[in-house]
């Protein structure tokens, strides 16, 4: 009979989809119980081994177990040992297909599909509702800042309340344009203009001196 049959053993796997972080949560739980003796070190190197043949997501693998020995070093009789204490132990789910030509089988391929133990998926959905736990409470103690509205500049210059020019301020206006007048010929001129205009008011005569006095530092000296 040409060509080969596949015949299934069993129902494929049924269908998942995993995050981009799959593999490397199912890398860091393989050493963990390794770490823990939950797992025999050459038990986790072979599980380890079909999951660096699967892709981010912990997709479903097409690999012999001979290649997995040619990769590790190992007997292909001690994969098999290790491969089945992984299945007995729910790290791995295999669904082996015979390759059947004429009736007879000629060789046989397994599907694998790498998984997480019921107590370590556990583990792992204790630990995410831990970490979104403490996610919440920190942002419930730092509430965001909100920022007032802005207004613009014409609608906060109408809503300012009009600058009211005194006396004191006048004098000092008079005393400043005095120092940049150009008919103001010396500081003595200057002085004398404005104390004949502010004859009577010795308050708004010392203003305008004092700005006049500043004026002419900054003006008259520097030429």
């Amino acid at each position: 009979m040409w060509p080969p049959i596949y015949k299934r053993h069993w129902e494929p796997h049924p269908v998942r989809s995993l995050d981009k972080l799959a593999q490397q949560r199912f890398y860091r739980c393989v050493q963990d119980a390794v770490a823990d003796r939950e797992l025999h070190r050459t038990t986790g190197d072979v599980i380890l081994a079909f999951a660096r043949a699967s892709d981010d997501r912990l997709s479903d693998v097409w690999i012999s177990q001979a290649t997995i020995a040619a990769r590790l070093e190992l007997a292909e009789s001690t994969v098999c040992h290790h491969v089945a204490k992984a299945k007995r132990l729910g790290w791995l789910v295999v669904q082996h297909r015979n390759r059947i030509d004429n009736g007879f089988v000629v060789g046989m391929s397994n599907n694998t599909r790498l998984r997480l133990p019921d107590h370590w998926q556990e583990r792992i959905d204790e630990q995410r509702r831990d970490r979104t736990a403490k996610q919440t409470r920190e942002r419930r103690q730092h509430p965001g800042r909100t920022t007032a509205p802005t207004r613009s500049q014409s609608k906060q210059s109408h809503n300012q309340e009009p600058v009211h020019h005194t006396a004191a301020h006048s004098a000092a206006s008079a005393g400043a344009a005095h120092a940049q007048s150009a008919s103001t010929t010396s500081f003595e001129h200057g002085r004398e203009q404005l104390a004949e205009m502010f004859a009577d008011q010795p308050d708004l005569y010392e203003a305008a001196y004092d700005e006049f006095v500043e004026i002419w530092k900054k003006i008259r000296q520097n030429k």
